[in-house]
């Protein structure tokens, strides 16, 4: 169970959009604090840590978590076109509860429109088109054409050992409070696939570049994940949350 809370709450985070042919605002980096909750019949926390940095347009984007017997690193690599979308090169999982593991590992070839990877022992290789990303990268897509004011959003997604069409919609606004301070966000609200009786939202700060700030899963209508971010600074600003 704690391993799926590792799959659903902190993928989640990376929500995102199919990037369709427009020209993007530069990525500003940024590297987040974060606090996560699986209820149940016993809580579960977990503290982690989300950065973004940039070296001769060479990007890494990761994520990562741990507390006791249970820990968590992924990295997506990638560089940026012309018109500052994000092309994702690799992607890198390592995931442990006690003794279960699980690695993972995409490798990204643009020319050739293929991905190759290893899941757990399973060896793949996939035809993908322009707006494949991996559990992590898409949430740069997202922030990225958030900015355009789009509201229906579309992403395939190597969520797991197969490319996977995911689909997204901004469905409402909220004053979020943080700390006492309210912060305006949009809620997306995830809609393909969607299961049974199980909700996904996540809300994002538009005055923060789109960063997400809260991801809620809920299940027969009760909280079952919550993240949060605790503490943030965007382009060696500190935010004041």
């Amino acid at each position: 169970m704690a391993l799926h809370f590792f799959k659903t709450v902190f993928t989640f985070l990376g929500i995102a959009i199919g990037s369709i042919a427009f020209a993007a605002d530069p990525l500003l980096p940024f590297e987040a604090k974060l606090k996560a909750t699986r209820f149940g019949a016993v809580d579960v926390h977990l503290t982690g840590t989300m950065y973004l940095r940039t070296k001769d347009n060479q990007w890494e984007f990761a994520l990562n978590a741990k507390k006791g017997g249970i820990s968590t690193q992924e990295v997506s690599k990638g560089t940026l076109l012309q018109d500052n979308r994000f092309l994702p090169t690799s992607y890198n999982k390592k995931a442990r509860v006690f003794l279960i593991k699980e690695d993972i590992e995409w490798r990204f070839d643009w020319p050739k429109n293929k991905v190759t990877g290893q899941v757990k022992k399973d060896k793949l290789s996939h035809t993908i088109k322009a707006n494949t990303f991996d559990p992590l990268s898409y949430q740069l897509a997202l922030r990225q054409q958030l900015k355009t004011g789009a509201t229906e959003l579309n992403v395939i997604n190597l969520r797991y050992k197969n490319p996977e069409p995911h689909r997204f919609e901004v469905i409402g606004e909220e004053l979020l409070d943080v700390d006492g301070d309210l912060i305006y966000t949009k809620i997306v609200k995830q809609v393909q696939p969607q299961k049974k009786d199980t909700k996904y939202l996540i809300w994002v700060a538009p005055e923060l570049d789109y960063i997400t700030l809260k991801f809620a899963s809920y299940r027969k209508g009760k909280l079952k994940d919550l993240v949060e971010v605790e503490s943030l600074t965007i382009n060696g600003q500190p935010i004041n949350l």
